[in-house]
């Protein structure tokens, strides 16, 4: 009778370890996460109520060597951030305002993962599986006289305002870029596109070297900091 006592309270045990759900909103609140902490770190992201982002897991590797283990949650907080920087060396802005709001989830064993929910995002879209940077993400972009992209996102001529010129040269071909940038009310994008925030284009969406003349431009724009 012992053993079936010991092995019902484990049982018990076990079942009174339920998943944990946060949610985690933009400033604005337009950017909504829901997290689930349960054997694995899992969050989804929404936009004005929109998917952007379903059922994406964390995959943990501790800076002291080897994998999280079982999850068991210790604590968490809820913050916010609000700071501006002033760049040493200002390339486009003078001033870089970092505002957020924060969710901390402390987990048994001494670590920490913290999730940050920015108003901003820059939106990307994936190249085409074959032919050049096949499969890389990058700044949506056409060739000068085709000018399609302002129309699908809503945007007349007046939106847009100039960031500057760039130009890559690959081994048989030279592309001469002219970059714009402009602030859209809603968060809908043409099917393969996906908007990024600072952390999203450091971490997961890896933009080819070609468009590294607007890469200053785009992370003091989202407040980012490597």
């Amino acid at each position: 009778m012992k053993k079936t006592c010991l092995v019902l309270l484990g049982l018990l045990w076990c079942a009174a370890l339920p998943a944990k759900n946060f949610e985690l909103k933009s400033p604005d609140g337009r950017i909504a996460l829901a997290i689930d902490v349960g054997e694995r770190i899992a969050y989804t992201v929404r936009g004005d109520g929109i998917p952007l982002l379903e059922e994406c897991r964390l995959g943990l590797r501790l800076d002291r060597g080897g994998t999280a283990g079982p999850l068991r949650l210790v604590r968490h907080r809820s913050g916010s951030i609000d700071r501006t920087f002033r760049p040493a060396v200002a390339y486009k802005f003078s001033e870089i305002r970092d505002r957020c709001n924060t969710l901390r989830l402390d987990f048994r064993g001494g670590w920490s993962v913290e999730f940050r929910a920015y108003d901003d995002g820059v939106a990307l879209r994936r190249r085409p599986g074959k032919g050049l940077l096949a499969g890389l993400w990058e700044y949506p972009n056409e060739l000068a006289g085709e000018e399609t992209i302002p129309d699908a996102l809503g945007l007349s001529p007046a939106d847009l305002e100039l960031v500057g010129t760039g130009r890559h040269i690959f081994t048989h071909i030279e592309w001469r870029m002219t970059a714009y940038t402009a602030r859209t009310e809603g968060l809908a994008l043409p099917e393969g596109w996906v908007w990024a925030d600072r952390e999203a284009l450091a971490r997961e969406y890896a933009v080819p070297n070609a468009f590294q003349a607007f890469s200053e431009y785009v992370k003091g724009k989202l407040g980012y900091f490597s």
